[in-house]
């Protein structure tokens, strides 16, 4: 959230965001079914409760995978020569400097 705050850009309308938003709730709503079982458990509500985790370890998946996908679509990742504001020379000038005699 922090780099794409820095660099301008929308937060909530990259389908990673929305993967992400998903996630939350089926877990949010996997919890919630899960508090209210109480001592007489049925056993369709324990097949909404695997069914509900299994949707949401899907959508983790596809978040990590849209979050992978967005990351690495960054000019600046896939090409950091052609950096405009030389932090690639300033990051080796202070590994220069932190190297041991």
């Amino acid at each position: 959230l922090a780099s794409m705050k820095f660099d301008q850009q929308p937060l909530f309308e990259s389908p990673h965001a929305w993967a992400a938003l998903l996630s939350v709730g089926l877990l949010l709503a996997n919890s919630l079914l899960s508090s209210s079982f109480g001592s007489d458990v049925s056993c369709s509500r324990r097949e909404l409760h695997a069914q509900l985790g299994s949707a949401w370890i899907s959508s983790v998946v596809s978040t990590g995978v849209l979050g992978v996908s967005l990351g690495t679509s960054y000019e600046c990742l896939v090409s950091i020569e052609n950096d405009p504001y030389g932090a690639s020379s300033s990051l080796a000038s202070a590994a220069d400097a932190l190297t041991l005699p």
